[in-house]
């Protein structure tokens, strides 16, 4: 009974992934002036009656490229949740169902693009796999989301305690999290705060472990480099991925970290999705001049902090707490 139950449910996310295929082949095989239009009538239909025609062009030209884009990331995105869904039927790891649904997804959208280069008046670009391939990420993660909360439904239903409404001690919980190397070293300096909350490490994985001094403490992400440019973009999508399914299991209350593009993902995780508190040390090492991770974390830290005088003048807003060491 059960297999006949997963056969059926394995048919129906078949079925739903072909026509969700057909249709972007459908609307990659229009040329450009129909592609063109049908974007068109689709934005004037939000525009108030009143604009007239000249403002109303101006809009449409201002969101056309925009709403094109989001159309590309929508329906991806629903190519990813489906995917994902049907490799999930075999029980599989949650590493080979991301890593499965990307490298399809993004092969269709390969395939696709290359297509669009013999339809009259459209064109392929490297651009649009990329803005697929968000698409396809945006997907998984409704999908593990949507898997983690019905598990954790059926849990409650069978009466067991679930991460959600499980009382714990009345410590805060904080999140700990850095790139390897001197920015683990700062982070690590800040040890004797560890056990007064309740605490979470979360680094890149390599060499050297964390477990024995901080049992049952630690998460890894995938160590990377800028070097090899496709193999960095796989992992930064993996450590995407992987940061959500940390947020979801240890609801942390607070992510403290020192840098670098290791905690850029989980900072802005934790704020637009979780509604966390983001405290970010500045490094020690830079005394005047800006870190990437520093910049792209700046707006949305609630505690932005500097370990020198000097980069205060960088940062207007920023508390000098003085050097970590």
């Amino acid at each position: 009974m059960q297999g006949r139950k997963i056969f059926y449910i394995r048919l129906i996310l078949v079925i739903c992934i072909l026509i969700n295929c057909i249709t972007i082949f459908k609307f990659s095989s229009e040329n450009s002036e129909i592609s063109t239009s049908r974007s068109r009538n689709f934005i004037s239909i939000f525009i108030n009656k009143s604009v007239d025609d000249t403002g109303k062009e101006e809009i449409i030209n201002n969101v056309e490229t925009i709403i094109r884009k989001l159309a590309h990331v929508f329906i991806y995105m629903c190519l990813g949740f489906l995917i994902a869904n049907y490799i999930n039927t075999y029980n599989t790891k949650n590493k080979t169902i991301i890593k499965t649904t990307i490298i399809l997804g993004y092969i269709y959208s390969c395939l696709d693009e290359i297509h669009q280069l013999f339809i009259p008046g459209r064109s392929g670009a490297f651009i649009d796999t990329c803005i697929d391939t968000l698409g396809l990420i945006i997907g998984i993660m409704i999908f593990l989301c949507v898997r983690w909360l019905v598990l954790q439904y059926k849990n409650m239903k069978n009466g067991k305690i679930n991460n959600i409404t499980e009382k714990k001690e009345d410590k805060k919980k904080v999140l700990f999290i850095s790139s390897t190397g001197g920015h683990l070293s700062e982070l690590l300096n800040l040890s004797p705060l560890f056990e007064e909350y309740d605490y979470t490490i979360v680094t890149e994985k390599n060499n050297i472990s964390l477990n024995e001094k901080y049992p049952n403490r630690v998460e890894y992400l995938k160590y990377g480099t800028k070097k090899n440019l496709l193999k960095y973009i796989y992992i930064f999508t993996a450590n995407c991925i992987k940061s959500f399914k940390i947020l979801f299991k240890k609801t942390p209350d607070v992510i403290v970290t020192t840098g670098t593009h290791t905690a850029v993902p989980m900072c802005y995780i934790a704020k637009i999705l979780f509604g966390k508190k983001i405290i970010y040390i500045e490094t020690f090492a830079n005394i005047e001049t800006k870190t990437v991770a520093g910049r792209l974390v700046y707006p949305i830290s609630d505690v932005f902090v500097v370990q020198w005088k000097e980069l205060q003048k960088k940062y207007p807003k920023s508390v000098c707490w003085g050097g970590i060491y």
